[in-house]
């Protein structure tokens, strides 16, 4: 419940897209909206502002006066904010009138609904004027000086073409149940004219007791498309309550199960897969990691969005094997010399294959990209680039990522290039001799993962390739306790414990769990070293390493230019964190891995006002950094645009709760607190509904000593395609646990 004084200490967002049009909202109204690409094409707002001025909703009094408006920040008086999945509302009472405000996008159609609802609260009759205050953007929000903007009056309102952009579409403006007069810059707009601001007038009258609905659409296509607002609102709700996640779980935490239960799906989906924008980064643009990465999580929500996205990212390949680091739509981005984006198309393909059982993606054809190779002294390239005439399976593709990456050094680890998931350690392999010890353990990672699906001396070779990671990085990337995290071009170690910066690093210490490249001391060492090192329970976070760089004596890149403990710069970067919890999980260490996730859980960070004014962002999403020293240690970073959703919803439920796909079967393999007695999760799979028990009785960690599937014990739990059945996993030690 708000008021007048509610203080956030932050714009609190909700994310309203389809992947066509989308409108981001916070406690202030509507901050911006964008069709095709957020941060190129602004239909109205700016994500450089916070105070949402640039489109208004209001209404006036016509007998005295008074202004109201639902959004309490703005008029004052007693009210509310709710933003769920799809939607955000809010509600105010103002000198005796309700108003309800209630903003979605549709679900399929490039348009936004609006509906405002009053009600007059009072025994006298209520003259209003309803109004709503529009600025067209039509741009990407810096190049607005030579725009010219022309609005023509519709049959409901008004269409608004910017005349200096190649663009055929139109943004569309209406109120499509009541009678309106439409204002462009003051003027009734009755023909064509140049325009800056755009005001709808609609006069109505209520009785006392009395309420009624005025109904609100933004819009761009070539046409207006047909607005029917309670048809677009009920598929809404079924997309949202049925389609975002076929999996809930009720566990003994209820702070993780809200978050597993929508959210961290939500915020993945419309976050980072289809917005790919928030008010603290517009980016807009596909990165080639970043929505591979998402892709894990989405496997759950949607496999064959998952399938087109995997052959649209390796449309974006250069026949040498590397790929565009990102890029907008249809082809201009930029060509880098990044050494891990491309690994990320055979990680992600395996894990769609070992999920769905669907091998006819390998075989299909994908063209390359025409361009030049980087020059010597070319760090990356951003221009236009376009389909070649060479193309070639899915599966050769990744070949080719696979080959370009194992490009090694001096120590037999792969070249660093400049970045290798920390683009921000930009210049520690520029000049071509720098190695990545964490790229080896993922490359060991991906290389075994992709083997099983090439047939013959290939996959050997893969598997040949993977133990030579291995010895390397057991060799030379060892010291002491834990793992390093690099070599420069100078061959100096980074994460070295005798370091003045950066002793050691959460990656490398998680992925010789992940990768399977460490001995078993060696990952029961490097764990107890990140825990100690990198674990700070006091501020709740996992710090990215330690200590953070504070001066340019050792230029690693534009890491240096962050304040210490800011992002990658020894903060806490969430998706690190979460394959740390991924790593314990898969060490057994049940206990350590939940205590962990609550660690990071953004609600344990916002339960009272104190904790509000520190962290500042969201409850319900995740943040993808949170400073972790200074002043501000423990305030949230960028929220909302951030691959730690996705990888959260992953571990949390494939890693910890234990459940995860291969093909036509589900496999359960535990890791949870022993304190836990059970938990539940409901799977629907096409039309069947499971409804699976795990129960404890030994308050063990994990180890599925026996299920059951409709009364009768089983092996596995093979899926049926209907009908609804009950499972029960009951843990226990067993030859294999």
């Amino acid at each position: 419940m708000l008021n007048g004084h509610t203080h956030f200490p932050a714009p609190w967002q909700n994310v309203l897209t389809n992947g066509r049009f989308g409108t981001i909202t916070t406690q202030n109204g509507h901050a911006y909206t964008w069709a095709d690409n957020a941060r190129l094409f602004k239909l109205c707002g700016d994500h450089t502002t916070t105070a949402a001025e640039d489109e208004t909703l209001f209404v006036v009094d016509r007998d005295n006066g008074a202004v109201a408006t639902a959004v309490v920040s703005r008029g004052g008086g007693q009210g509310s904010l709710c933003h769920r999945f799809g939607a955000t509302v809010w509600r105010a009472s103002r000198n005796g009138l309700a108003l309800e405000q209630e903003t979605f996008v549709d679900v399929s159609e490039p348009i936004r609904y609006t509906r405002l609802r009053l009600t007059n609260r009072t025994d006298e009759m209520r003259r209003l004027t309803a109004v709503w205050r529009v600025k067209p953007m039509l741009c990407d929000g810096v190049n607005t000086a030579n725009r010219l903007l022309k609005a023509t009056r519709t049959g409901s309102g008004a269409s608004v073409a910017n005349l200096t952009d190649a663009r055929t579409g139109r943004l569309f403006l209406s109120q499509i149940n009541a009678e309106t007069t439409v204002l462009a810059d003051g003027v009734r707009l009755a023909s064509p004219a140049a325009v800056r601001e755009l005001i709808f007038e609609t006069k109505l009258e209520l009785a006392p007791g009395q309420s009624r609905s005025l109904d609100y659409t933004m819009s761009y296509d070539e046409t207006e498309p047909r607005a029917d607002f309670d048809a677009a609102r009920e598929k809404l709700t079924r997309f949202y309550t049925v389609d975002l996640t076929p999996v809930s779980v009720r566990t003994p935490d209820r702070e993780l199960d809200i978050l597993l239960n929508g959210w961290l799906m939500y915020q993945t989906l419309n976050g980072r897969f289809w917005a790919k924008a928030s008010l603290w980064q517009c980016g807009g643009a596909i990165g080639f990691r970043d929505q591979l990465q998402d892709c894990l999580a989405l496997l759950w929500h949607d496999p064959a969005l998952v399938r087109a996205h995997l052959l649209e990212a390796a449309a974006h390949q250069f026949p040498e094997g590397d790929v565009l680091h990102w890029w907008h739509r249809p082809g201009r981005g930029v060509r880098t010399r990044i050494s891990d984006d491309m690994v990320f198309l055979p990680y992600v393909t395996a894990a769609y294959v070992r999920f769905t059982g669907d091998k006819t993606v390998l075989s299909e054809p994908v063209p390359y990209l025409k361009g030049e190779p980087l020059a010597p002294d070319e760090r990356e390239r951003y221009t236009e680039y376009v389909p070649g005439e060479q193309r070639e399976s899915l599966h050769e593709h990744c070949l080719r990522a696979l080959d370009k990456a194992y490009c090694l050094g001096r120590h037999g680890l792969p070249l660093m290039g400049t970045g290798d998931w920390n683009d921000a350690m930009d210049c520690l392999g520029a000049g071509g001799k720098g190695e990545s010890v964490w790229l080896a353990m993922f490359l060991c990672r991906v290389m075994t993962d992709y083997a099983p699906l090439c047939p013959g001396q290939t996959g050997e070779e893969l598997r040949a390739r993977a133990r030579r990671l291995t010895e390397a990085i057991n060799s030379t990337g060892w010291a002491s306790e834990h793992y390093l995290r690099a070599f420069t071009d100078k061959g100096e170690p980074v994460g070295a414990p005798e370091a003045h910066a950066c002793r050691i690093d959460l990656l490398t210490q998680s992925w010789a769990v992940l990768s399977d490249t460490a001995p078993l001391e060696r990952r029961v060492s490097c764990m107890r070293a990140a825990r100690r090192e990198l674990v700070d329970e006091s501020r709740g976070l996992i710090r990215l390493f330690w200590p953070p760089f504070d001066t340019d004596d050792e230029p690693m890149g534009y890491i240096n230019a962050y304040p210490p403990g800011v992002r990658e710069n020894g903060g806490q970067y969430t998706h690190a964190a979460v394959w740390y919890i991924a790593a314990l999980a898969k060490m057994g260490m049940g206990n350590a891995a939940v205590r962990m996730l609550d660690l990071i859980n953004p609600i344990n960070h916002t339960r009272t006002h104190l904790e509000n004014e520190l962290y500042t962002r969201e409850p319900y999403v995740v943040c993808g950094d949170v400073q972790s020293d200074g002043p501000r240690a423990g305030r949230g970073g960028w929220s909302w645009y951030t691959g730690a959703a996705g990888w959260m919803y992953k571990t949390a439920l494939e890693e910890v709760l234990g459940m995860k796909k291969e093909g036509d079967r589900l496999v359960f393999q535990p890791c949870i607190p022993s304190e836990w007695e059970n938990y539940e999760i409901e799977y629907r799979y096409a039309a069947a509904l499971y409804r699976i028990s795990v129960y404890n009785p030994h308050r063990l960690h994990g180890g599925v000593r026996g299920i059951v599937v409709d009364g009768k014990p089983v092996e596995e739990v093979k899926l049926e395609s209907s009908g609804e059945h009950r499972v029960k996993i009951t843990l226990g030690q067993t030859e294999r646990t």
